[in-house]
């Protein structure tokens, strides 16, 4: 309070309010009370600076403290790169959430340490939210694995993350992309098929679901 009292200098300051006689108490050749508004009501706040004159100014409030509430931070999107070796435990984990046969780390390493194989990832807060491993030989390529971590789902993460390697299997001269998918897995044939796949072939009972019937491997492809 003295360090707000010393930056107000000696401009005599109309204050209203639970405190206004305890301010005029502390520092009566800085404070005057204005009677008839004993509380911090925004009517009466708005009441008398409309009948302030212009050229004295606006009232402008002086907080004696920080807020409490703050800001959201603003909307960043996912950052995309290629995955690293530092990478791998986080890889690993995100595809064993999503996968009931989630491939381990050395799995993946081995994968990736494959003749044209390379893993490209979708980052939010910080952390592997997404990522896919495709491999190419010549002009060709396949996606080997898409995973996304379960909330971030049906955010257009995947999208996004796919729109990417196209762009970049574009670049290195690519001619098509292949990749399976399994036949009861609605929302990838769906995405697959928003970004322009088409199905060309089928497996019958390439996924294992347990004791239950195998489940077909769906089969697409299209031109990055």
């Amino acid at each position: 309070m003295d360090a707000l009292i010393a930056g107000l200098g000696t401009t005599l300051h109309q204050v209203m309010g639970t405190g206004a006689d305890a301010a005029v108490t502390l520092a009566p050749n800085v404070f005057k009370r204005i009677a008839g508004h004993d509380l911090p009501v925004a009517e009466s706040f708005i009441a008398h600076s409309a009948a302030m004159s212009v050229q004295k100014g606006y009232p402008q409030p002086i907080y004696l403290h920080e807020p409490d509430a703050k800001p959201s931070p603003g909307f960043k999107p996912e950052t995309n790169r290629l995955a690293e070796a530092a990478d791998l435990a986080a890889l690993s984990a995100l595809h064993r959430m999503c996968f009931e046969h989630g491939w381990s780390e050395e799995s993946l390493k081995a994968s990736l340490s494959l003749p044209g194989a390379m893993a490209l990832t979708a980052e939010r807060d910080g952390k592997i939210r997404a990522f896919l491993l495709v491999q190419q030989a010549a002009d060709e390529a396949e996606i080997i694995t898409l995973c996304a971590e379960p909330r971030w789902r049906r955010r257009a993460l995947s999208e996004r993350l796919l729109t990417a390697a196209l762009d970049l299997l574009r670049h290195q001269k690519v001619r098509i992309l292949h990749l399976e998918v399994a036949a009861d897995n609605t929302a990838a044939l769906a995405l697959y098929g928003k970004l322009g796949f088409s199905i060309n072939g089928r497996r019958k009972g390439y996924y294992e679901r347990g004791a239950a019937a195998g489940v077909d491997a769906v089969m697409m492809s299209r031109a990055p």
